[in-house]
Order: structure tokens, then C-alpha cells, then sequence
């Protein structure tokens, strides 16, 4: 402290660095044992403290090292070997030195009697060491509280020395051991002594100090039996068991009241001469002179005059009865003898015995003459006997009493009449007075020889007949005097050698006969005293070694007995101690160790169980907090992760769950947020991807649902039109949605436009039976078949003209086979000569007469003419003739002029023939010139 005080004041302190300061000197790092953690040579460790840890093997020296220890204990563990003598080195111990219940063994080293700074306690007992006891021990005389070698083999006798412990008040113990030879009159010193004094069950002889009468401070415990004590015991001593109350042990397993020198082997009593006989009326009285002058030895103020002795308080005392001095100068006498064989005295104060009459026996306490008794015998012929030490006799014998064996005591040191047994917890050798009480750690059943080792586990007091179990809680080494509970943290059952450490998951108190289960919510290591509660995000069931961690997803506070699910909208990692909300856009179910990002097409706010579904009209992306409108011309179903285009047909505003269809009259295209109306001509239904052309003989205005057919007398031939025409004149439609008019059939006509029906010529009052029309006329301006029209008007057609088609006008008069007219413009029609010849048909317009009405090789008038090269044959006109042939064309001619002629007689033939002559004149003129210039 000095030194380190100057760190202070120089500037430049270094006294660590590259030293061991801290560290006890000479210790090395290599002497730590994993046995005694806190063994580690730092100067900071002042105690030293291994109770009940099971240790074994030997104590190290290098304990020896640790010079700053004040305490030093290891008691109650399983150490043996022998007491490092090192250990002497702690001279700063003060408190407490022990190592009790162990095993350790051989001397105790004499060093340790420089412990001499010890205040406290100084324990030793309960192990096996051996040798005496060391004399230096004398020097710890500061102790005021224990000092204990009890329950060893230790031999001799007890040191003088240790009679300077005059402060020691609970204890001084040195019983159940081996120790011989007289108690040490020094201990008569420990008058500090108020609890324990124990020199029990031992091997000490001679007689009590007196001194041992200056412990009167003692109340509890004063132990001296089971050795081999004899005489009487001093006054002073018995006067101590008024003051100690429950344990005054002297007499028992002692030889207490019988002389020393006749009990034990090795001490012989003085020899005293016989006295004269007493005469038979009884001794004479003492002597009259005076005690000489005292001599200047001894004390030479007393005179004792023969017949007494000197007391142990220094005063002249009578001989008892049958015992005798004869002394008349000092030294005087310190005790009387006894009477010889065969003599007796009668008085106390006696200085000579009176011989038996002749066959009477001196009695053994050579009080009286006569037979001997029980307990006696007789002794050649001349005494009765006492019995000596272990020996009886039921009825007087001769010349030897009986002996009493071991497990039997005679009760009584001399003249015993009777061997009895030894009760259960006690014992005798041979010869005994009286049974030993069995020493604490053993017992004994009856008439036992020996008291036998409490087994490991068990254990007994002074005096028991069997060696209880130790409870359960408790253990005990064998010879124990008492059980020792077990310490925090272990445990045991009942007979237990050692205490068990309490497993992992449990726990004790001291003194526990089981280790009980650690709550839930808590855990133990093995050998635990208390159960340490589990951190937060931890847990434990009931008897948890450890505390285990919490999964993910969910979370504990400290000392939990489980782990608690997070709950719906938050998570948690592993070991966690509170569970954390999900961010928007994701959820979770309980015991979650994530959240989920909600699903495309669902939302969520902060700390949400489920995601919900986006409503109708809106969308939303994976993980999303919220939903999104859909756009115009789109839609979603609820739960959408995107938007649908709306299909061709229909639209949709923003935020729509569906798409409307478009109206009739209306249409759009995919995607549509609203719909677009048709044109006229065109039409559309509900839900229309476009507008359809109306079709022929439909109509529409503009946004129709659906065309509209026409009006009957009403047309349209083109599709997408957005009106109807009229049906122009000489057509009609008579039903509704008409693409075209249809024209008036033959002998119909309509003469406006729009007609819904023809009407029929016959029926009309401007027109005649003899008009129709042709097909498609607005008017009727045809002659029905049997008549032809000329200038507007109707004229049945003459015979020969053909009769099957309506509308012949005068100049398309279609003529029978056999038949001819002059002219397009004639009216008359003529019946040929030569049928053959004329073909019949129209005068076409591009062609003669003569081409169109005659057949090859036939011209002229009627064609009666044949060309050349044709002659006329009969029925079968005009035929290609061979030579000659070449007038029949004019002749031909000329005879159809005469039948003419003839035939003009009659008036109304030749009105007709004078009209049809006009009109074929040219050509009779012209076939004359031809038929001139032939010939």
C-alpha cells in the first residue's frame, strides 16, 4: 500500500508491467486445478470455501501459495491423502481452518502450528489420520470458539500444551480416537470452556485431574468415559455435574472408584507390612504422644499420626475400614492399604489388622471374619477373596472366581456375583467392569465384543444398538456420529452415503431428501440450488434443464412457461420477446415467424391477420396497402390483381366492377369508356362491338338500335342506307323491307311511284279488255295477244297473225306459217299461194319483206315468185329446179295478179285489196321489171 501510494507523486510509476503483481509468489499458471475454481493465485482471494462438493483425490500444496487466505475450508467432501504441510504458510487465516469428514490420513504436520493468527475454529475431525497429536498446535491459542481432532486413529497422549487454549468456549474435542497415558492436568487450563468437552471413548488411564474441576463455566457436555480411568473422582470434578445439565459422562466404560494400581496392568501398588493381629475385643486406642517436629520437607506444619493419611486437600484423614497406615514418620501416607489375607480391622483410624480366627476368612474389604460370600474366594485357605476386575462368582469359589467374558461385564470392579450381558449399544473385552458405551459412529446389539462401524449412510450417537439411517436430505460417511444435511442443490434418500446432485431442471434447499422439479417458466443446471428464470424469448415446461428458445412467431417474457403464439397481424423471429406488426400491404395468421405479402389483388393496413380482397372496380399488385381504381374502358371482379380491358361492346367508367354493355344504337371497341353511336344506315344491338350496315331493304337514322324495314311501295337495294326510295313507276312493292320493286306483271301497270300494288288494265276504266301491259309499265300501252296496236289503238289481229304474245303493234305482227303482208305497216294479211313459200315471222326491220316473210328460193308477192334457179312445184312451192325453169317466178306472179283480179269483185275483198295492192304497188313493179329483164 506504502509503495502504491507513491504512484501519486512520481511522475514515471512502473512496477506491473512484465511482473506477476496480482499473483501470489511462486505461483505458476500450471497449478490451477479445475477441482477449485476459485485456486487461481490471485492475491485478491482472501477465502477459500468447498462444502459437500464431492471432491476427491488429494489436497493440493500449492494451496500453501495463496498467503492472502483468511479462510480456508473443505469440509465434508471425499478428500484423502495426506495434509499438505504447506498449509502452514497461511498464517493469515483467521477465521476458519477446516477439513473435517473427509478421509485424509497419516500425521498432522507440525507446521501447522504456525497458524497461530486462528480466532475461530480449527476442525480436524472425522478422518483417518494417525501419529500423535503435534505440540505446536499449543500455539493457536487465540481461539475463542472449536478445536476438534474427534473420530481419528491419533495415538498417545494428549499434548500439555493444548491446555493454553483458555479461550475456546463451544468445544475442545479429542474423543474417539486412540490417545493413552494420564489426562494432561494443563487442561485444567480451558476455563473458558462453557459447551462441549469431549475426551471420550479413548485409551487414557490413571486418575481425573483435579484441575479439570476449574471448568465451571461448562453447562452442556463433559465427556471422559470409555477410557481407562480409575480412583475416585475428585471432589472438584463431580462437583461440575450440578452445573452440566444433559451430558455428564464419567463413570461409564471407566474403572472409577477402584484403585489404580489394582486396575491396571501396568502400575503396581506399594507394599505395606502385615499388622499385628487386633485383639478379640477390639483395637486399642490410638496413641496418646505427641506428633513429632515436623521436619523442615514437606509441609512441615502437618503431623499425621499413623492410621490416617494426607487428603488431596492436604489434611490428615482416617483410614477407611478394613485399610490401615502404620506410619509415624513423614513422608506421610497419601492413601491407606488394605489389610492382608486372613487379618481384618474393624474401626476406621486404624494402624494395624487383627488375624482371623483359624478356619474363618478374611473378607475381601477386610471389614469382618467368616465364610466367604458370593463374589469372593477362597484364597489359600486363609481369605475370602474379592472377585477381582472381571471376574464373579454366583457362590464363593476356590482359589479363582470365574472369569467374565467379552460382551458380559461384572457391573462392579470387585467381588461381582454375577456376569451379566452388555445391553444393545454397548460392549466389553474380556474381564470387563463394566460395558463401554459404543463410541458415536458405531453400535452394537447385546453382549457384543466390539461395537461395529455404522456403515456409509448411517449413523449413531454414543450408546445406540443399531446405527439408524440417515433421513432422507441427509448423508453420512461411515463411523458418523450424526448425519450432515445435504447442501443447496442435492439431495438424498434415506441411508445415503452421499448427497446426490440435484439433475439439471431441479433444485434443493439444504437438507432436501429430493430435489423438486423447477417451475415452468424456469431451469437449473445440475447441482443447482435455485432455478433461474428464463430470459424473455425463451421458455421452459416444468423440470427444464435449459430454457429453450421460442420459433419464430412467437415471443415469451421472462420466466414463461411457454411461448405465446404472436397473434394474427404481427411476427417474430426466434427468441423473440414481443411480436412486431405486419407493414401495410402484408398479414399474417397467429405463430407467424414472416409476414406474407398479400396476394395480388388484396390489401392490407399495418398489423392486418388477413389481407382483403380489393373491391369491384379496383386492383392492387402483390404486397400492396392499397387498391388502385381501375381506369376507364376497364373493370375488375373483387380481389383483381389487374384490371380487364372491357370487351368490344361494352365500357366502363373508372373504378368499375363491371362493363356495361353498350345500348342498341351504340358500339365500341375493346377497352372502351364509352360507347360511340352508329351513323345512319347503320344499327347496332345492346353490346355491340359496331354497327352493322342496315341491309337491303332497311333503313336506320343515326343511333338506331335496329334498322328499319322499308314502307311497302318502298325500295332499298343498298345496304347501309339511311332512307328508302319509292318504287319508280311500273314497280311495286307490296310488303315492308323490300331491296327491290317488283315490276308490274304483264297486264298490271303502276303509273306512280311508291306503288304498293299494280294495278290490272282489264279493270281500269281508261283502258279496255283489248289493253294489258308488259311487265314493269307504268302505263297500259299493250294490245292483248289477240290484238295489235297501231297509232294507240287496239285492232284485233286478222287471221294469220300469231296470237300468243301480248303487245304486238302493227309493225311487230308476228305472221302464221302460209301467210304475208306487204309491208311492217300493213295491216293486211294474205294467205300465200304456196303455202311452203312463205315462212311466216315479223318483217324485220333490217331486212326486206321479201327476206323476212319468204323462205330461200321464193320472193315477191305472197311469195309467189321463185327465184332462179327455183321453180314451182306442186305443194311444195318454189324447189330448186334443173334448166328451164326460169319463168315460173313471173308466171307465178302473174297468176296471183289475176286471182286478184278475180277475187276484187267482191266489195269488201277489193276494198282490202286495193289497200294492200297500194302497198305492195312498188314491189309488183319492181318484181315486173325483174322478171322483164329475165326474159
Amino acid at each position: 500500500t506504502e509503495v502504491q501510494a507513491l504512484s501519486s507523486s512520481v511522475r514515471s510509476f512502473q512496477t506491473t508491467t512484465s511482473n506477476s503483481i496480482g499473483t501470489v509468489c511462486g505461483w505458476q499458471s500450471s497449478m490451477a486445478d479445475e477441482r477449485f475454481p476459485t485456486m487461481d493465485g490471485s492475491t485478491s482471494t482472501t477465502s477459500i470455501q468447498y462444502y459437500q462438493e464431492q471432491l476427491t483425490g488429494a489436497i493440493p500444496s500449492q494451496f500453501g501459495l495463496m498467503t492472502e487466505l483468511t479462510t480456508f475450508s473443505l469440509n465434508t467432501n471425499q478428500l484423502g491423502s495426506t495434509i499438505p504441510s504447506q498449509l502452514g504458510n497461511l498464517v493469515k487465516v483467521t477465521s476458519n481452518f477446516a477439513m473435517r469428514s473427509n478421509s485424509l490420513t497419516s500425521a498432522i504436520p507440525t507446521e501447522l502450528g504456525k497458524l497461530v493468527s486462528m480466532v475461530t475454529s480449527f476442525y480436524l475431525s472425522t478422518n483417518k489420520l494417525t501419529a500423535t497429536i503435534p505440540t505446536e498446535l499449543g500455539r493457536l491459542s487465540k481461539m475463542f470458539h472449536s478445536f476438534s481432532l474427534a473420530s481419528n486413529s491419533l495415538t498417545s497422549s494428549i499434548p500439555s500444551e493444548l491446555g493454553a487454549f483458555n479461550r475456546i468456549a463451544l468445544a475442545f474435542d479429542v474423543g474417539t480416537n486412540l490417545l493413552s497415558k494420564a489426562i494432561p492436568s494443563e487442561l485444567g487450563g480451558l476455563v473458558g470452556m462453557k459447551t462441549f468437552l469431549n475426551l471420550g471413548s479413548n485409551k487414557l488411564s490413571l486418575a481425573i485431574p483435579t484441575e479439570l474441576g476449574n471448568l465451571v463455566k461448562l453447562s452442556t457436555s463433559f465427556v471422559l468415559q470409555s477410557n481407562k480411568l480409575c480412583d475416585d473422582i475428585p471432589t472438584q470434578v463431580q462437583a461440575l455435574s450440578s452445573t452440566v445439565v444433559s451430558g455428564f459422562s464419567i463413570s461409564t466404560g471407566n474403572s472409577l472408584g477402584s484403585t489404580c494400581c489394582e486396575v491396571l496392568s501396568d502400575t503396581t501398588c506399594n507394599p505395606t507390612t502385615l499388622p499385628t493381629l487386633l485383639p478379640s475385643s477390639g483395637p486399642t486406642s490410638l496413641p496418646t504422644t505427641t506428633a513429632p517436629t515436623p521436619l523442615p520437607s514437606f509441609v512441615p506444619t502437618m503431623v499425621c499420626v499413623a492410621g490416617t493419611y494426607v487428603s488431596e486437600a492436604g489434611v490428615c484423614t482416617e483410614c477407611d475400614i478394613g485399610r490401615y497406615t502404620e506410619d509415624t514418620m513423614p513422608p506421610w501416607p497419601t492413601s491407606c492399604s488394605r489389610c492382608p489375607v486372613g487379618k481384618i480391622n474393624i474401626a476406621t483410624g486404624s494402624s494395624s489388622c487383627t488375624a482371623c480366627d483359624e478356619g474363618k476368612l478374611s473378607s475381601s474389604d477386610r471389614s469382618s471374619c467368616g465364610d466367604c460370600d458370593a463374589g469372593t474366594f477362597v484364597f489359600n485357605a486363609t481369605s475370602c477373596e474379592d472377585c477381582p476386575s472381571g471376574y464373579y462368582a454366583p457362590t464363593a469359589q476356590v482359589d479363582a472366581c470365574l472369569e467374565c467374558g467379552a460382551g458380559d461385564h461384572t457391573k462392579v470392579a470387585s467381588k461381582a456375583t454375577t456376569c451379566s450381558s452388555c445391553d444393545g449399544g454397548t460392549y466389553s473385552e474380556d474381564l470387563a467392569i463394566n460395558c463401554s458405551i459404543c463410541a458415536v459412529g458405531t453400535a452394537s446389539s447385546s453382549r457384543a465384543a466390539s461395537c461395529s462401524d455404522c456403515e456409509a449412510g448411517k449413523h449413531a450417537g454414543v450408546g445406540q444398538s443399531r446405527c439408524d439411517s440417515c433421513d432422507g436430505g441427509t448423508w453420512s460417511n461411515a463411523t458418523a456420529s450424526s448425519c450432515t444435511a445435504c447442501a443447496a442443490g442435492r439431495s438424498s434418500g434415506t441411508s445415503a452415503a452421499v448427497c446426490t446432485a440435484c439433475d439439471a431442471g431441479k433444485r434443493s434447499d439444504s437438507g432436501a431428501s429430493s430435489c423438486e422439479s423447477c417451475d415452468g417458466g424456469t431451469y437449473s443446471a445440475a447441482g443447482s440450488h435455485n432455478c433461474t428464470s428464463c430470459v424473455q424469448g425463451t421458455y421452459s415446461s416444468g423440470g427444464a434443464a435449459i430454457c429453450l428458445n421460442c420459433d419464430s412467431g412467437k415471443r415469451s417474457d421472462s420466466g414463461a412457461s411457454s411461448c405465446e403464439s404472436c397473434a394474427g397481424g404481427t411476427w417474430s423471429n426466434a427468441t423473440a420477446s414481443s411480436c412486431t406488426a405486419c407493414a401495410a400491404g402484408r398479414s399474417s395468421g397467429t405463430s407467424a415467424a414472416v409476414c406474407t405479402a398479400c396476394d395480388a389483388g388484396k390489401r392490407s393496413d399495418g398489423g392486418a391477420s388477413s389481407c382483403e380482397s380489393c373491391a369491384g372496380g379496383r386492383y392492387s399488385a402483390a404486397g400492396s396497402a392499397t387498391c388502385a381504381a381501375c381506369a376507364g374502358g376497364t373493370f375488375s371482379n373483387a380481389g383483381a390483381a389487374s384490371c380487364t380491358d372491357c370487351a368490344s361492346g361494352t365500357h366502363s367508367d373508372e373504378a368499375s366492377s363491371a362493363c356495361t354493355k353498350c345500348d342498341g344504337g351504340t358500339w365500341s371497341n375493346a377497352s372502351a369508356s364509352s360507347c360511340v353511336t352508329c351513323v345512319a344506315g347503320r344499327s347496332s344491338t345492346t353490346g355491340s362491338a359496331s354497327c352493322e350496315d342496315c341491309k337491303t331493304g332497311e333503313f336506320s337514322t343515326s343511333g338506331s338500335a335496329s334498322c328499319t324495314a322499308c314502307a311497302a311501295g318502298q325500295y332499298q337495294s343498298s345496304t347501309g342506307s339511311s332512307s328508302c326510295v319509292n318504287c319508280t313507276t311500273g314497280k311495286h312493292s307490296a310488303s315492308t323491307g323490300s331491296s327491290i320493286c317488283d315490276s308490274c306483271a304483264e297486264g298490271y301497270f303502276a303509273s306512280d311511284k311508291g306503288m304498293v300494288s299494280c294495278e290490272k288494265c282489264a279493270s281500269e276504266s281508261q283502258y279496255g279488255s283489248d289493253y294489258t301491259s308488259a311487265e314493269g309499265s307504268p302505263t297500259c300501252n299493250l294490245c292483248v295477244r289477240e290484238s295489235y296496236m297501231d297509232d294507240g289503238e287496239c285492232f284485233e289481229k286478222p287471221e294469220g297473225v300469231i296470237r300468243t304474245h301480248a303487245g304486238t303493234t302493227l309493225e311487230s305482227m308476228s305472221l302464221e306459217r302460209g301467210w304475208y303482208r306487204f309491208a311492217p305497216s300493213a295491216a293486211g294479211v294474205y294467205l300465200c299461194p304456196s303455202i311452203p313459200n312463205c315462212r311466216g315471222g315479223k318483217i324485220r326491220s333490217n331486212e326486206s319483206t321479201d327476206t323476212s316473210l319468204c323462205r330461200d328460193g321464193s320472193y315477191g308477192p305472197l311469195c309467189s315468185i321463185c327465184s332462179n334457179g327455183y321453180f314451182s312445184s306442186d305443194g311444195e312451192g318454189c324447189a330448186l329446179c334443173e334448166v328451164g325453169n326460169a319463168w315460173s317466178g313471173p308466171l307465178a306472179l302473174l297468176v296471183l295478179l289475176v286471182l286478184l283480179t278475180g277475187v276484187g269483185s267482191l266489195p269488201v275483198v277489193r276494198t282490202r285489196a286495193q289497200i294492200f295492192y297500194q302497198r305492195i304497188e312498188s314491189h309488183l313493179v319492181e318484181y315486173s321489171q325483174r322478171g322483164t329483164a329475165f326474159l
